[in-house]
């Protein structure tokens, strides 16, 4: 009895999105758990701001005796029956609240820099790790192209060695340069994968990321004028948020400085008798 084996090799298939620098930056904004922590400490710090500036409400109580023993009367609230109200504020000394609220503020300002700072650095990872993917497989194009044409030659050198029209020794060299050109490219897929491992880790997309990229407008993004000296000193302290949060965080302890000579103040109750 003849028996037939039926042998299937299955290979994963993974899936491919096409985007461009935009549409990731998109990905990133929504999807990147680091980016939606900074964003929630932003939040909470802008919260902050309302509660210091909220008053404590004002607490009313009232006193009724239980039991007037002359009258034999319980919970006696008549004319006779002893009874009391009050009506308790606190009141704040030195400026107490307006330093709470300044100092409410810088926290959020600075909270608004940091989530600046992350932001600016996930993007410049996402475009580092986008051109280098986009770069590379033109790369892995051209080199596909050469390593074709140069097989092709080789088979001709064989086929011409073997009838003794060429020497080995040229055939050698030009197996080597074939096989220096694949090293090359499987050194660049391996770039290639792990750049796309972490766009997908940086946007949260799952799909591996092939890059699109309009070359012209590429072109003219970067076809700038050099700023000199001055002028990127002057951009830098307009935008860079490093430098912002730096600036910002050096006027905190004088804020702390205040807020601890205004803590010295006793807290006062304004309580009034009804």
């Amino acid at each position: 009895m003849k028996r037939l084996f039926l042998c299937l090799i299955v290979n994963p298939i993974y899936s491919q999105k096409a985007l461009n620098l935009k549409e990731c930056e998109i990905a990133l904004k929504k999807n990147n758990l680091q980016l939606i922590a900074q964003q929630y400490n932003l939040e909470a710090s802008k919260a902050q701001i309302i509660q210091a500036k909220v008053w404590q409400q004002p607490i009313v109580s009232g006193e009724l005796n239980f039991y007037n023993p002359e009258k034999g009367i319980f919970f006696d609230a008549g004319t006779t029956g002893q009874k009391g109200f009050a009506i308790q504020q606190l009141i704040y000394m030195g400026g107490k609240k307006q330093n709470e609220i300044a100092f409410a503020k810088s926290n959020s300002q600075l909270a608004e820099l940091q989530f600046e700072q992350v932001l600016l650095s996930l993007k410049y990872q996402l475009a580092q790790n986008f051109s280098s993917v986009y770069f590379d497989s033109q790369k892995i194009k051209v080199l596909n192209e050469q390593i074709e044409k140069l097989e092709s030659l080789l088979g001709a050198y064989n086929e011409q060695a073997k009838k003794g029209n060429v020497s080995l020794k040229d055939v050698v060299r030009l197996q080597t340069l074939v096989l220096g050109l694949k090293n090359e490219k499987v050194s660049i897929t391996k770039d290639i994968i792990s750049n796309q491992q972490t766009l997908s880790l940086i946007t949260g997309i799952t799909e591996i990321i092939e890059p699109v990229v309009n070359e012209k407008e590429l072109l003219d993004t970067y076809a700038t004028t050099l700023l000199s000296k001055e002028e990127m000193k002057k951009k830098l302290i307009e935008n860079n948020p490093d430098y912002l949060w730096t600036k910002k965080n050096d006027g905190k302890p004088r804020i702390i400085c205040k807020m601890a000579k205004v803590f010295k103040h006793t807290r006062y109750y304004f309580r009034r008798f009804l």
